[in-house]
């Protein structure tokens, strides 16, 4: 006969921070730049794995974490542009890649864009 694997997982991410170095080049009103840091990451992780042969079926993995802590990277670029001389735009993309839980790999991409005052 024949046997057939299933095998689901998911991930949510329950909160995050990050350590972070910035370096850019002012260029008249724009100032870009890249950063790089550290992360660290609260997450709930599940995989559930079944076998099924002959009609019966059997749960061959059940692993998982409600709480589980993971270290990872981050990585971005922006770009500061200066509307006066105290006021800013910014522009900012962020990538995280967090450690593996299991067998799953956790990485997100955000897009963030702000305003802000210099004193």
């Amino acid at each position: 006969g024949s046997t057939a694997y299933n095998a689901t997982s998911s991930v949510t991410l329950k909160g995050y921070g990050t350590i972070r170095g910035r370096a850019g080049y002012a260029i008249g009103k724009f100032l870009p730049y890249a950063q790089v840091g550290l992360a660290i990451g609260r997450l709930r992780y599940q995989t559930t794995g079944t076998s099924t042969s002959g009609g019966t079926t059997s749960t061959i993995l059940d692993d998982g974490n409600t709480d589980a802590w993971r270290a990872g990277v981050e990585a971005g670029v922006g770009v500061d542009v200066a509307l006066t001389s105290n006021i800013f735009l910014r522009g900012e993309n962020e990538y995280v890649a967090f450690g593996k839980m299991g067998n799953i790999m956790t990485s997100l991409n955000t897009v963030r864009a702000g305003l802000g005052v210099r004193f």
